[in-house]
């Protein structure tokens, strides 16, 4: 191959590397990772994790419980002498009476713990590990739906902040062309030092708008960057924003205006609200705990020994012992009868603790609702806004062409043409944002 064909090949390779790696990054792909990535939810996953494992640790409850015991004793030269003695003492009397003596003793046993009945505290240990991984899992699925709700604000949030310091710059090169103009104007004496003067002041305005603008992006993309678990600084490749509401968007917006209109809004099954309500049923499963300790508790008992020597290993002698232990409570100093009303108030704040989060909860469910009927007249009038300051535009300027209009009337108009575009790419992103809390709070959120 020829030289510079070779270079040539490496040329188009370097090109072609950036244009590579700035995959443009779609809704679906940042939900995706953020799904995946996002410290957030990763927590609320291991938590669901975590709470089926308390769930089936809560099963032991029930099994027997089996421990090895093992120790050594050594006793002091005096004792030892003296129980020695005592023992070859009472042999002498009656051969055989007394067991033998050793200074080193060693014991080994085996002890076995059947639970039967403890107060129902078993049946209270496994329910309330089963409604703790339940709350666990909803809160889990309740996360999930906040996190996609945050990556689709944060990704329309790029999208609008992008396309308004694209406006801003469009602002301020307008602003620098008509400068530029009416500086040439004022120097044949067509214009006056007032009318530059104006423009100055308009640029440098425009300017810091831009800045600001530039700011906002930058900082939007830092957001939806972090939500989507990656760097912080990553340069993020979007698509032009859609100032556009689609049918689809617009049948949707139909439906949530006719949701709840014959019977409630559907909150309850949300999995925030049915997680609250999980609460409610575990401060449940702890009052009827508290009354369990008034209740006997009854288990099988099985201990299994080896006779002690003076060798670690086992000289053939064992015994065991087998029986049922009964406890039955008769006073406790009053702590399980103020444990049963603790429990109680406590149950009962649980219950109103859940009744506000469900009132707060339907109250956010109607302000999406409103949120998102008001969004969509928003991005009507934008449209409507801007069509008409963009033809406003286009006459005052051929009017000032002609000294049919003043220099103010000019600028009014391409400041009016510049807010309408703005305010329609608020309203749209306004409008992104309203649709995605409603898919929050009907948990219609899609993976």
């Amino acid at each position: 191959m020829p030289k510079h064909l070779a270079w040539f090949c490496l040329a188009l390779l370097l090109l072609a590397a950036p244009a590579a790696q700035a995959e443009e990054l779609t809704l679906e792909k940042a939900i995706e990772l953020a799904l995946q990535q996002n410290p957030a939810l990763k927590q609320t996953d291991y938590q669901a994790t975590a709470s089926n494992w308390g769930f089936a640790k809560s099963f032991s409850a029930w099994l027997p419980t089996a421990t090895y015991d093992e120790n050594w004793t050594h006793t002091d030269p005096d004792t030892y002498t003296k129980a020695k003695n005592a023992a070859q003492l009472e042999n002498k009397l009656s051969p055989g009476a007394a067991a033998p003596v050793y200074r080193d003793n060693f014991a080994k046993s085996i002890n076995v713990v059947q639970p039967i009945f403890n107060g129902i505290g078993e049946w209270v240990t496994i329910d309330t590990a089963y409604l703790n991984r339940r709350s666990a899992h909803l809160t889990d699925e309740d996360m999930r739906l906040q996190t996609i709700e945050n990556v689709k604000v944060a990704y329309y949030s790029v999208l609008t902040t992008r396309a308004l310091a694209g406006v801003a710059l469009e602002a301020l090169t307008m602003a620098r062309e008509s400068l530029r103009l009416y500086r040439g104007r004022l120097a044949v004496g067509q214009s006056t030092q007032s009318d530059v003067l104006r423009y100055e002041a308009q640029e440098a305005a425009a300017d810091g708008a831009r800045i600001a603008a530039d700011n906002n992006y930058a900082l939007a993309k830092m957001q939806l960057a972090t939500l989507i678990g990656g760097a912080v600084e990553a340069d993020l490749t979007l698509p032009a924003i859609q100032l556009v509401v689609t049918d689809a968007d617009e049948t949707r917006v139909r439906e949530a205006t006719l949701a709840g209109v014959k019977t409630p809004l559907p909150i309850k099954s949300h999995p925030a609200v049915k997680a609250m309500e999980t609460t409610n049923d575990i401060a449940k499963q702890q009052t009827v705990g508290s009354v369990g300790k008034l209740l006997p508790r009854i288990n099988f008992l099985y201990n299994y020994d080896w006779t002690t020597n003076d060798q670690l290993q086992p000289n053939g002698k064992t015994s065991w012992v087998m029986g049922i232990g009964v406890q039955i409570p008769f006073f406790q100093g009053g702590g399980a009868v103020s444990g049963i009303g603790q429990s109680v108030e406590l149950q009962q704040a649980t219950w109103e603790g859940v009744d506000s989060f469900e009132r707060s909860f339907l109250q956010r469910a109607h302000a999406a609702q409103m949120n998102l009927n008001s969004a969509d007249q928003q991005v009507v009038a934008g449209r409507r806004g801007e069509v008409a300051a963009q033809a406003n535009l286009d006459i005052i300027t051929k009017r000032v062409e002609l000294g049919m209009n003043t220099i103010l009337d000019l600028l009014d108009a391409q400041l009016a043409y510049i807010q309408a575009k703005s305010d329609l790419i608020g309203a749209v992103g306004s409008f992104r944002n309203a649709m995605a809390e409603w898919d929050y709070v009907t948990a219609k959120a899609k993976d």
